[in-house]
């Protein structure tokens, strides 16, 4: 996800920071994303309500959705902060997770899986690789857009349409993994 704030079709290396800045959002508390096992969740927190703030945010999303350029620079500048955020876990209480993970859930890949990659993987990562991940899973069926707030719904509703109706899958779907066969036992 850290990716996908670094450039795409609408917004160069940069400039989506000062695009939320322009329309008075802050990177971080009001456009963030995080990564779980199943799932990886844009934020953005818009100033109102209004149609052009709407239109903007969606515009951002659809980005996200499909027009991330992947650029090997900022490939490599990711990398640094995703490896860093892997060691700044590295904690006792971190540990006790993926042990807890380990005693939940064996003979699953979900304990060797985590959200945050392995870090032998991270290090090896190319823009190719980066891509085909991207192209195959940010695709139509796996997306939802989720709209909370003081607006009009009808006209949110028009937006969301006419921002996301001619999107179309870049690569053919992935099976998702086999969680493996969890045979729990034990307190």
């Amino acid at each position: 996800e850290h990716m996908l704030f670094q450039g795409s079709e609408n917004f160069e290396p940069g400039e989506l920071v000062k695009y939320f800045q322009t329309i008075g959002m802050q990177f971080g508390p009001d456009a963030n994303a995080y990564t779980s096992f199943k799932e990886t969740v844009y934020d953005i927190i818009l100033p109102d309500g209004k149609s052009k703030s709407i239109s903007g945010g969606l515009l951002v999303m659809k980005d996200f959705a499909q027009g991330a350029l992947l650029f090997e620079e900022q490939l490599e500048s990711e990398r640094k902060v995703v490896l860093a955020e892997k060691q700044s876990r590295d904690s006792a209480a971190y540990r006790i997770f993926e042990a807890t993970l380990n005693f939940q859930f064996p003979g699953s890949i979900l304990p060797r899986r985590l959200p945050i990659g392995d870090e032998d993987v991270l290090k090896k990562l190319d823009r190719n690789l980066v891509k085909g991940f991207y192209d195959a899973w940010y695709r139509p069926e796996n997306m939802m857009v989720v709209m909370v707030g003081d607006f009009d719904l009808d006209e949110a509703t028009a937006l969301i349409k006419e921002t996301f109706s001619d999107m179309d899958a870049r690569a053919s779907a992935r099976t998702m993994p086999d969680l493996g066969n969890i045979q729990h036992q034990g307190i």
